[in-house]
């Protein structure tokens, strides 16, 4: 017999392809170790996340003398149950008591009296061309239609009334009179007591249209009148009935003053929902007691308030919540974990080393927080040996922490990205740690502060000029949380943008001095590491210039073409321009094989086979990365070595070869004339390929146009793409169009015209020395 609560093996499957595919979304390739490792992690950082500080509370009763002052250690609110409760009853009565106005008595009323003359005018058989026709009233006629109206209408009508309309044939005149004078009493609308309305006379009243539900405020209750005051105002109103004779009016005033009826009631129903929902909206009354607070002085007696406050202090510093705190310090901990991990597997793909960047930025966050810990204690110490009671509040020196030097590390170590991120998580744990929303808030805009001012910096100083400029953005977000707090104590904002002014520049200090630390273990190459390189004074640099010139000049035109491509699209232009410095520095070993190199001397490959040729310009790539490695160049610039030739064809001894074995039924193998490869895994490293191709392929142009050269770079840009040289990197077609724009806007620079000086044809002067500078190489 199966067991009932057994899975089926096809459902077993389909949940399991759904958790596998779940951890893949939200953790990408994380191993086992990767689990273990970050489980390390999220501790570690939970641990300095937490506040571990316990201080005893001791129990007093009302009217106790405190033995000793107990100040808050933490930021807390306690409510109050008393202002809570007043304000919420303040909320309730100041909600206006809703009325219901109900028209619909207005319309029966009219209903009512058209009735009577419509029925009227039945009875006597009058039609629309006789409306303004008399009878004469006399007694069997009138009591012939008072009795078929009071049958037809099923009510008691005075005959009195009938008597003065039948003499006027029901005029539709006198109905529309008595209509209106009805509406007029009854519009505004009418209540059955005066006293019902005036108790609201402060708030007014909701006036509540049972039939479209539309509602009105009205402020003053006195424009709703009351039975008693429709029925005078009616009477008022009686000379407006001028088509009846005296008698007859004052019959047909009785009739409507007996159809006026209250048409406003009180609806205590829905002022009391609404009042519940306004005291229900009122937030419960809370006493925010700030970190460092004195809740009460030694030798004081305790007082109800004070007892209040005691409690809930000792029950935020009870023991038992300990455990909650980790719990969710160390969930949310997780969480950013979790986060920075996906966004390296999967929106940072140029970050090979995933692991080594993980591991690094998850260092720095705990090495921030720790010293933030150190700060959050020297602080605690200073605040309490001052005596000015302004200055011992300790969240005023919790400014001098360097919080911006972990986003300073994450910029220049690995990019802007992630550090807005790391400033994020930081800034957040930095808040929880203290509980305080101003502590996090000043550390995320000195994060962000320090991640702008780096991104794509030029100059070693850089990191000095983001330490003052951190340091007067924090002087402003003091200036400006303490704008938010009242009251702005004038001594103690002074120390903490102070304070803050230290932080800036200790965060350019630390980050100054651990970055070495951090470049040499992680092996991570930064644009400081790169600005050094860029130096062209550099040995290697300067070996390139005299040993191969044509090759240092041609590293150089590609280094400024390299930069300028890499700005239009988004790379490091600096990374590119390095690059291109280093891209061809194995020439140097066999200069003279290199075309750029030969200003003078004859084709060394003339001699040689194509496919010995071949294999000696590719040796260049081999031989360079010797000397790279010789030189301990970082390894970004190494791989651009390779990577900027990857496996393209040699195409001038390819085309050779296939020329040479024209006839002889030979099969030329197009693999033995390509470059060894990779190729580029980088946009630096396809805009440096790109660079290489066209400074080399731009020196055949005469002047050229700046069409001329876009064709240029998109036809060399396509046989790449085509080639499929581009496959492993993340280059667009929109990408390759800014490209050849920017290397349009460099080659025409330096294809620029200049005038012909008079006495100066040098074309001539060629001509005219060339023949004693050959006789000349004869002799010797």
């Amino acid at each position: 017999m199966s067991d009932p609560f057994s899975i089926p093996t096809a459902s077993r499957r389909r949940l399991l392809q759904f958790l596998d595919g779940l951890k893949r979304r939200l953790a990408g390739p994380l191993r086992a170790v990767d689990l273990m490792c970050g489980l390390v992690l999220a501790i570690v950082l939970t641990l300095l996340a937490v506040d571990f500080e316990f201080r005893s509370i001791p129990r007093y009763e009302i009217g106790d003398i405190a033995v000793a002052a107990i100040k808050a250690p933490v930021e807390m609110t306690v409510p109050d149950e008393v202002a809570t409760a007043k304000k919420r009853a303040a909320a309730a009565e100041s909600i206006p008591p809703v009325f219901d106005l109900d028209t619909d008595a207005n319309a029966a009323l009219e209903t009512e009296i058209r009735n009577l003359f419509a029925q009227g005018r039945v009875v006597l058989r009058i039609d629309e061309t006789h409306t303004r026709r008399r009878f004469s009233a006399s007694e069997p006629l009138l009591s012939r239609v008072h009795s078929q109206l009071e049958t037809k209408l099923g009510k008691s009508i005075p005959k009195e009334l009938i008597r003065g309309l039948l003499v006027y044939g029901f005029n539709r005149e006198l109905e529309s009179q008595m209509v209106e004078l009805a509406q007029n009493v009854m519009r505004p609308g009418v209540a059955n007591s005066r006293d019902s309305l005036t108790r609201f006379q402060s708030l007014g009243v909701i006036l509540h249209d049972t039939t479209t539900n539309d509602e009105k405020l009205i402020r003053d209750v006195y424009s709703i009148r009351d039975l008693r005051q429709a029925r005078s105002l009616l009477r008022q109103k009686e000379a407006e009935l001028f088509l009846l004779p005296e008698p007859d009016r004052r019959v047909a005033m009785a009739y409507l003053d007996g159809l006026i009826a209250p048409n406003v009631s009180y609806n205590a129903t829905e002022t009391n929902i609404r009042r519940g929902e306004a005291a229900g909206d009122v937030d419960t009354v809370v006493l925010q007691i700030k970190k460092g607070k004195t809740i009460v002085r030694g030798g004081d007696e305790i007082t109800t308030t004070e007892l209040v406050q005691l409690e809930a202090l000792r029950r935020v510093r009870n023991r038992g919540r300990m455990v909650e705190r980790m719990a969710g310090t160390f969930g949310l901990v997780c969480f950013f974990l979790l986060v920075l991990w996906r966004f390296l597997v999967y929106f940072q793909t140029k970050h090979r080393k995933i692991h080594n960047h993980f591991v690094l930025i998850a260092s720095v966050l705990a090495s921030t927080l720790l010293v933030f810990r150190g700060f959050v204690a020297l602080g605690t110490l200073v605040a309490e040996s001052l005596t000015v009671e302004s200055l011992s509040q300790p969240e005023i020196y919790y400014y001098a922490a360097p919080f911006a030097f972990g986003s300073i590390l994450v910029v220049l170590l690995v990019d802007t990205n992630l550090a807005v991120i790391f400033g994020v998580i930081l800034a957040s744990l930095a808040g929880l740690f203290v509980r305080d929303y101003g502590v996090m808030v000043y550390a995320l805009l000195g994060n962000f502060t320090a991640i702008f001012a780096l991104n794509h910096y030029k100059e070693r100083a850089a990191i000095v000029k983001c330490g003052l400029l951190l340091g007067f953005v924090n002087i402003l977000s003091v200036l400006a949380l303490n704008l938010l707090r009242a009251p702005f104590v004038w001594d103690a904002v002074l120390v903490q943008s102070l304070c803050g002014l230290l932080g800036g520049i200790l965060a350019a200090m630390l980050a100054s001095l651990l970055l070495p630390l951090l470049e040499h273990v992680f092996e991570i190459t930064t644009d400081i590491r790169l600005l050094e390189l860029s130096n062209l004074n550099s040995p290697i640099l300067r070996r390139l210039a005299v040993e191969a010139p044509g090759t240092y000049h041609h590293s150089i035109i590609v280094g400024t073409l390299a930069e300028a491509a890499a700005e239009a699209i988004g790379a490091n232009p600096l990374l590119a321009r390095v690059g291109a410095y280093y891209h061809d520095i194995g020439k140097i070993k066999r200069a003279e094989y290199y075309v750029e190199n030969q200003s003078f001397a004859p084709n060394k490959h003339d001699r040689l086979t194509p496919a010995m040729s071949s294999l000696i310009i590719a040796s260049h790539v081999r031989d360079g990365l010797e000397i790279a490695e010789q030189l301990k160049l970082p390894q970004k610039i190494k791989d651009l070595i390779p990577q900027h030739h990857g496996t393209k064809v040699m195409t001038y001894f390819y085309q050779k070869a296939k020329d040479a074995a024209e006839g002889k039924n030979q099969v030329i193998d197009e693999n033995k004339f390509r470059y060894p490869g990779p190729k580029p895994k980088s946009r630096e490293a396809a805009i440096l390929m790109l660079a290489d191709s066209v400074e080399a392929i731009s020196r055949t142009l005469t002047d050229p146009s700046p069409s001329q050269i876009i064709a240029m770079v998109k036809h060399i840009a396509y046989q790449n793409f085509s080639d499929g040289q581009f496959d492993e990197c993340d280059i667009t077609m929109r990408d390759l169009d800014l490209i050849a724009h920017a290397f349009m806007r460099i080659l025409m620079g330096m294809q620029h015209r200049r005038i012909d000086y008079p006495g100066f044809d040098f074309n001539k002067i060629e001509k005219e020395e060339r023949p004693s500078l050959e006789s000349n190489q004869r002799i010797q």
